[in-house]
């Protein structure tokens, strides 16, 4: 109509806006509330301002919802607060009018549909500000009859505000539908246009609908809504939305307000709009990804390669009409805050990845692009879909890979840039992804490898060559808190992008170094118990002389005092030399031992004394024995031998006095890892000293043979190493705990024994002088030999004498005499003693065999033979010890 909304008159003259009491009766009469709505920069929505209509329709007054602006939140449901935030928005972008209708909760009367109608005005601090009208109007066809009620202040500055600054034509009209108050005009010249017929300014065909319009709300005392066409002065023809509504005084309409707005360039826009979503749709259509649209949630449209992804063509089969249907359970969340995210931003979101379900059940991974727009007036969000199913399947197995894979593997670029790493690069180097990928590989690197690696870098960039790619190269890495780890690393390459790129693969050596160095021990170790043992083999068939001769020619001089004692001293200087082949032989854990079911407090107790003198009175002995100990089956000689070392190794770690301590306990381990040893119920045997202590490098070293920390000449470096070769061959387990300046703990467990306990000092088996039989002894010594057979024919028995298995063979065969009993040595050249007695017994079951040997344990198991489980004399042996031995023998027998 003529009465646009471009520009205004000043005030005073015809022309000017009602005084404050005709203002507030205008405001009185317009239906609903009069109101001002905010729109912060910051999304926020407020309501500084309405009248007292307002309690009707939201249940609170103006000055509550003003101080407590969350109550206006509260009137809304979520949906209807969106889209009230949504309208909002927009309207504040183009800064234009509002006009729409929302549920909003009353208190007491429930639910009511409203309607909002308002101009803008742009705030100094960025914000939009609505000054109009909120009416109650009915949700259908059916309205309420209702009258609404309003009044505004009685001041009419602010409703004068808000009608001057509201963009729409706001007319007053009455019965004969003449104009009795406009606020503002432009084209129009306010005398052509106060107390003119209204319909003048409309188009002949907008003329009878404005009419009914009017007339209706006359009759009904309720709003109408009409479109129409109408002329401004310069004749062009616009198109206008007119919003009547009724004032009432005393029960009845006296007159009728119109607000009018010029809605011709958003019909234009509307038809642009309509043009351009069919030119979007035909290019859609065509579109090869798929893409789909949707509103709050609900599927609007899918293009044809939508439909084909979900396998809806060419079947035809329905898709769903909510997203969430065809997203796997596990994806809603993601969905639903994405779909929140880009309504609320009203910006694109990020790419991601997430599955969908097919319309068979089958799950596809898409990557996922959404962006908002708006279809057919209303906001949406289109999608687009880039299927990257077999991408992902490559791509979870390389990452499935990458995860299993226990070595590091670090991708770089051509400047050696990180760019990817697998979880056991973070285990080995200790630095997150977050904290390597676009950081220099090089930190991975300590000097003089990391120049080394720039330097690589740089001739392969020159010349492409490069002497490392493919082969696997020893380097040090480097972690995070500075420490640095031997390392395996092979290097590739691979082009991406047009640009070089290296893997490198990083193997930590750290544990095969140790158990390298564990073998070379052991190699050592092992050569020298060899050499220890062969050593010991022929310095124990001397020593069997020797102590066997000086024992008889003793026997034959016990009247000579001083050859008696000369020959003493012989014989205790045979004794330790005999103590110190023991010794060899337990540091290789390959000794003859002859454990016994014994008591460690009865041998501790047994060989206190002993340690007291060995000590010295500077160093004050202590015992912590537990009681109720299990028995153990240990050599109680060696057990001495242990108790011995130990005591001997504290005391010289305190040179100035201090003290030993002796402890024992019951004790049960889990895992016996720390002392080397099985799991299981064990003694333990500890020996304490507040010493001097030991270094971590010495605690080591400290059982190694020829190792000591003693000057030259004060110690060999053999009596840990002896500890250590008799615990462990006799079940058990050691390790040391000590910290320099603060003594040192040997702690030694031996496992518990089964079988009963046997005295220590059983009764010797004299051997009977004479019996029926001959014995035939077999050592391929010539000294033993002859020494043996003196010893053996002095004392009543017949015997032959053979230098090794065959020849023993022989005698058996040609010898007239019947033989009970074979002396043998068991390593011999040829046919050796384990051979010799399965042969004999073979033939004759009844024959008894005395096993004889000054060599290792390993000697006898490698040719099947046990010490515990035959009878056996170990070299070097008295005269009394043979005799004993053959009496054993054949008492048994």
């Amino acid at each position: 109509m003529a009465l646009d909304t471009m520009g205004s008159s000043s005030s005073g003259g015809p022309s000017s806006l009602p005084e404050a009491q005709p203002l507030a009766t205008m405001a009185r009469v317009l239906p609903g509330a009069v109101v001002s709505l905010r729109h912060g920069t910051d999304g926020s929505i407020s309501m500084p301002f309405a009248t007292q209509a307002i309690e009707d329709l939201l249940g609170a007054s103006s000055t509550v919802l003003a101080e407590r602006p969350h109550l206006l939140r509260e009137r809304f449901s979520a949906v209807e607060w969106g889209r009230l935030a949504d309208a909002l928005a927009h309207a504040a972008l183009a800064l234009a009018p509002l006009r729409s209708r929302w549920w909003v909760a009353h208190p007491v009367r429930g639910e009511v549909h409203v309607e909002i109608c308002a101009g803008p005005v742009r705030e100094a601090d960025g914000a939009t500000s609505w000054h109009g009208v909120m009416l109650e109007v009915a949700p259908s066809a059916a309205p309420t009859t209702r009258p609404p009620r309003s009044t505004v202040p009685e001041s009419g500055g602010f409703l004068r505000s808000i009608l001057e600054t509201t963009p729409e034509l706001i007319l007053s009209v009455d019965r004969d539908l003449r104009v009795r108050f406009i606020n503002r005009v432009s084209e129009h010249r306010l005398e052509d246009v106060l107390g003119a017929d209204v319909r003048t300014f409309m188009t002949e065909a907008s003329r009878p609908i404005a009419e009914a319009a009017i007339r209706t709300v006359f009759e009904t005392g309720l709003p109408e809504t009409y479109e129409v066409d109408g002329f401004v002065a310069s004749g062009d023809v616009r198109r206008y939305t007119t919003h009547v509504g009724p004032v009432v005084e005393d029960g009845a309409v006296t007159s009728v307000t119109l607000a009018v707005t010029d809605v011709t360039e958003r019909q234009r826009i509307e038809r642009e709009l309509r043009a351009s979503e069919e030119r979007f749709r035909g290019l859609v259509e065509f579109f090869p990804h798929p893409i789909f649209i949707h509103q709050r949630g609900l599927l609007r449209y899918g293009n044809p390669a939508f439909k084909r992804l979900l396998g809806a063509e060419p079947s035809g089969r329905p898709i769903p009409a909510a997203v969430l249907d065809f997203v796997p359970p596990e994806h809603h969340a993601f969905v639903r805050d994405r779909i929140e995210q880009v309504t609320e931003n009203r910006a694109p979101a990020e790419e991601a990845e997430v599955a969908i379900l097919t319309l068979d059940g089958a799950q596809r991974r898409v990557e996922v692009e959404a962006i908002p727009i708006v279809d057919q007036g209303q906001d949406a969000i289109l999608v687009t879909f880039h299927d990257v199913t077999e991408e992902a399947r490559t791509r979870g197995l390389l990452e499935s890979i990458m995860r299993s894979v226990r070595d590091a593997i670090i991708t770089s670029d051509d400047g050696g840039d990180v760019m990817m790493i697998n979880p056991s690069t973070t285990e080995l180097f200790g630095f997150t992804p977050a904290e390597l990928v676009g950081h220099n590989v090089r930190e991975l690197m300590p000097e003089p490898f990391r120049s080394e690696h720039d330097e690589h870098v740089r001739n392969y960039n020159a010349t492409g060559i490069a002497r490392v790619m493919g082969s696997r190269r020893e380097v040090v890495g480097q972690r995070k808190d500075g420490s640095t780890f031997p390392a395996e690393v092979s290097l590739t390459e691979f082009r991406l992008g047009g640009r070089l790129h290296f893997t490198a693969v990083a193997r930590d050596l750290t544990e095969r170094k140790r158990l390298e160095d564990q073998f070379r021990q052991a190699h050592k170790m092992e050569a020298f118990g060899q050499l220890a043992g062969g050593v010991a083999h022929d310095f124990n068939n001397l020593l069997t002389v020797i102590l066997g001769e000086t024992e008889l020619l003793a026997s034959t001089l016990s009247d000579d005092k001083e050859s008696v004692a000369s020959l003493g001293d012989i014989r205790d200087a045979a004794e330790r030399a005999a103590v110190l082949t023991k010794q060899l032989l337990a540091f290789s854990r390959k000794t003859v031992l002859e454990p016994k079911v014994l008591d460690v407090n009865t041998v501790i107790h047994e060989t206190e004394k002993m340690l007291r003198r060995l000590i010295g009175e500077d160093i004050r002995f202590v015992s912590k024995l537990a009681t109720g100990l299990p028995l153990v089956n240990v050599d109680p000689g060696q057990l001495t031998q242990i108790l011995m070392n130990l005591a001997v190794n504290a005391r010289d770690a305190m040179p100035k006095g201090g003290e030993l301590e002796i402890a024992t306990a019951a004790v049960v381990l889990e895992d016996g890892a720390a002392y080397g040893a099985l799991p299981g119920r064990y003694v333990r045997l500890s020996v304490r000293d507040s010493g001097s202590g030991m270094t971590e490098e010495v605690q080591r070293r400290v059982f190694q043979p020829f190792f000591t920390t003693k000057e030259v000449g004060k110690g060999t470096g053999l009596g840990l190493a002896v500890v250590h070769g008799i615990v462990t061959q006799s079940g058990g387990g050691i390790r040391v705990q000590s910290k320099v300046g603060h003594g040192a703990t040997f702690e030694l467990v031996f496992p518990a024994a089964t079988a009963p306990l046997l005295g220590l000092d059983a009764e010797r088996e004299r051997a009977p002088r004479s019996f029926a039989g001959t014995v035939l002894l077999v050592e391929d010594d010539e000294s033993v030999r002859r020494f043996a057979m003196r010893i053996l024919s002095m004392n009543g028995y017949r015997v032959v004498v053979a230098p090794d298995g065959v020849a023993a063979m022989s005698v058996l065969e040609t010898n007239p005499d019947p033989v009970r009993l074979v002396i043998t040595d068991v390593v011999m050249p040829g046919m050796d003693g384990a051979d010799l007695g399965e042969k004999l017994r073979s033939k004759n079951p009844a024959l008894q065999v005395l096993y004889v040997s000054g060599y290792t344990e390993e000697a006898l198991s490698v040719r099947g033979l046990r010490s515990e489980a035959i009878d056996f004399l170990p070299k070097p042996y008295t005269a009394q010890s043979l005799l004993d031995a053959v009496g054993r023998v054949l008492t048994k027998a």
